[in-house]
């Protein structure tokens, strides 16, 4: 996927439709190269083109979005923040990966890091780790195709078995009381369970996460202990429950704000014995 058609899927993320021309004279291209662009994504059923403009397929609620589609949508903040939070992962420790695009991108970025222990129901995630010296344990259980990931209680069987120092798990939505949101009833159970077996609770998702909520909630303000994030900032009144709760805030994007990590890390290091 080259760089303009990742730019029409971002923007028709934010947009839901956008004609050829506005795409032409945004990305300094003539209509043929677009065309060519949009074809070339509506052969992989990623969007669906009409006369002059093109849109996402009609299907895709947010829930059925698929992982290929949603890698895609802000990739360079997602890259961001799997960088700063894997600066948060050391030698031997024991971690467990969500089955987003964010904590896949964490996968990658980890691949040459000193071994560790990574429990997952990501199936792209493992996929990533393949050629890594780290010890993988993927979940079984029902296999959800779009999100490459499982779920069902065979999944979060293996999460009560075990006590990572760290989760990095994602959303696709947040309530303003800071209530972490599912938008498949059948994704709460797994996510519950990392959360409530981990050591430390790292949220990493990107802003737009903070401006929509979704139906199902798996996590709560309490239970947060980091956010690695994007600019801009969350809303006023999520500030205020970060605040509340005394959850350590990191901008990805800003280098200063991901130095903060060390000493937080350090701190909570201690606190827990780890």
């Amino acid at each position: 996927m080259n760089s303009r058609e990742k730019y029409i899927l971002q923007a028709l993320q934010k947009t839901g439709s956008i004609s050829l021309s506005e795409l032409s004279s945004t990305l300094g291209v003539s209509l043929v190269t677009i065309r060519k662009d949009v074809a070339n994504l509506e052969a992989k059923e990623l969007v669906s083109r009409q006369h002059g403009s093109v849109s996402l397929p009609y299907q895709y609620e947010n829930n059925q979005i698929p992982f290929s589609l949603r890698e895609a949508f802000n990739e360079q903040d997602k890259k961001l923040i799997a960088k700063a939070a894997a600066t948060l992962i050391h030698p031997d420790d024991a971690i467990a990966l969500d089955s987003g695009t964010t904590t896949y991108m964490i996968a990658n970025e980890i691949k040459s890091l000193p071994p560790v222990n990574i429990v997952t129901n990501s199936i792209r995630a493992a996929m990533a780790l393949e050629q890594s010296h780290h010890t993988i344990f993927l979940a079984g259980g029902q296999v959800l195709s779009r999100s490459m990931c499982t779920v069902g209680p065979e999944a979060e069987k293996i999460f009560y078995q075990i006590r990572p120092d760290k989760v990095f798990i994602g959303t696709t939505g947040i309530s303003s009381d800071l209530n972490l949101t599912a938008s498949l009833n059948i994704e709460v159970g797994v996510k519950q369970a990392m959360i409530q077996v981990a050591r430390q609770v790292i949220l990493v998702t990107s802003s737009q996460s903070f401006h929509r909520n979704r139906m199902f909630i798996f996590g709560s303000a309490s239970q947060i202990h980091c956010i690695i994030t994007t600019h801009p900032e969350p809303p006023a009144e999520i500030l205020e429950q970060i605040a509340e709760h005394n959850i350590h805030l990191v901008y990805a994007d800003d280098p200063e704000s991901v130095k903060s990590l060390e000493n937080w890390d350090k701190n909570m290091g201690r606190r827990n014995g780890i």
